[in-house]
């Protein structure tokens, strides 16, 4: 009789235990698209945008962010009336160039306005930015930060910053700027240096689907 109940519990500890390890399984899989840490990384959703920076070449044109992939691409929303904010672009558009003359060709960057156009076109000129600059859609009337890409990319507010890799995986997602839970500032020497190490990173690495690859 006693050997018989402990047969029992012993089964009955071999269930839970299967149990718990399911259970942890599926908790661990749904953070699997964060995009950062060692989880295989979300792919970017595609969208068309109208370019309103007058200082670019495709001024005017819609750009769409499935045409940049084979490229490595970096996103910075952005409100052109906050001057932290064009500091940071300009930042993005110093990355660019120094790692193009480092022969990263194919990396490009675009900054998304998440505000009303009429912030931005006044100040572009000033700082003679010649990146790509998209209107987001959706801009509420009062001018909050309410565009329908900045929800489909599930970023939050201006100064989001993303860089995808050439198969269009959102590799890391961070913040550029002061303050606000910001992880670097581009507008600074140091910052734009970890931003090209990320770069190069992710550039020299691919993602693998069952393990991914993030920073």
């Amino acid at each position: 009789m006693r050997s018989l109940w402990l047969r029992r519990c012993w089964t009955r500890g071999l269930f839970g235990l299967a149990i718990a390890a399911l259970v942890a399984g599926v908790s661990c899989s749904s953070d699997s698209n964060s995009g950062n840490g060692d989880s295989v990384p979300q792919r970017l959703a595609d969208f068309t945008l109208l370019d309103i920076n007058p200082e670019s070449e495709t001024h005017r044109d819609s750009i769409t962010a499935s045409d940049y992939e084979g490229r490595t691409l970096l996103i910075f929303f952005v409100w052109g009336s906050c001057p932290v904010c064009r500091a940071n672009l300009n930042g993005l558009a110093m990355v660019i160039d120094s790692l193009h003359e480092e022969g990263m060709t194919d990396l490009v960057g675009i900054g998304i306005n998440d505000h009303a156009t009429e912030d931005f076109i006044p100040e572009i000129g000033e700082i003679g930015i010649v990146l790509p600059v998209l209107q987001d859609t959706l801009i509420t009337a009062g001018g909050s930060p309410a565009g329908a890409v900045v929800k489909l990319l599930n970023c939050t507010n201006t100064d989001d910053f993303l860089i995808i890799d050439r198969e269009q995986y959102i590799r890391k997602k961070t913040r550029s700027g002061e303050g606000h839970g910001t992880e670097v500032d581009m507008s600074t020497a140091e910052g734009r240096t970890t931003v090209m190490h990320w770069v190069r990173q992710i550039d020299s690495t691919a993602v693998t689907p069952s393990l991914g690859f993030g920073l």
